[in-house]
C-alpha cells in the first residue's frame, strides 16, 4: 500500500473522528454500541472500567495495566475486551494532538451466538481464555 495513502487515510480518519468529538470525555454517536473519546490532557494511573468492546486509538496512546501486564492500546494496537475488565490506565495526549479513539461495545447476547454457531462447527475451544487483549 502507498504510505502517502495511508497516512492520508489516517488523517481523514483523525479528522472525522474530531468533528464527531467536540467535547472532552465520551461523545455518543448515532450508532447506539459507538461512542468517541477526545482527551487533551496526559492521565496518569486512572482506575478505569471496561464492559466488552473493543477500543481503537487513531490519534494518541494509551495503555493499561491489570495483574502486572501492560496492554498498549494506540495508532497501532487496539484492545479487545471480552468481559468486564476493572484496571489501571495512563494516557497520552495535548490540546494540540489530542487522544482520539472509537469505542465499540459489544452486543453480548450475539456474542454469545456467534461463539455457538462456532462450536457447533469446529468443537471447544482449546487455547486459554483471555478477558483482555
Amino acid at each position: 500500500m502507498n504510505v502517502n495513502k495511508t497516512h492520508s487515510t489516517r488523517e481523514q480518519l483523525v479528522a472525522f473522528a474530531g468533528q464527531l468529538a467536540p467535547r472532552l470525555g465520551y461523545n455518543q454517536t448515532e450508532l447506539e454500541s459507538v461512542r468517541i473519546l477526545r482527551t487533551e490532557a496526559v492521565l496518569n494511573d486512572i482506575p478505569v472500567l471496561y464492559r466488552p468492546g473493543a477500543v481503537f486509538v487513531l490519534q494518541g496512546s494509551k495503555h493499561g495495566i491489570l495483574d502486572g501486564e501492560i496492554y498498549l492500546y494506540d495508532e497501532d494496537h487496539y484492545l479487545a475486551v471480552s468481559v468486564p475488565v476493572p484496571f489501571r490506565m495512563t494516557s497520552t495526549a495535548s490540546p494540540l494532538r489530542p487522544l482520539l479513539a472509537v469505542y465499540l461495545q459489544f452486543d453480548m447476547q450475539l456474542a454469545v451466538e456467534i461463539a455457538f454457531q462456532l462450536e457447533q462447527h469446529t468443537g471447544p475451544v482449546t487455547t486459554e481464555q483471555r478477558g483482555l487483549f
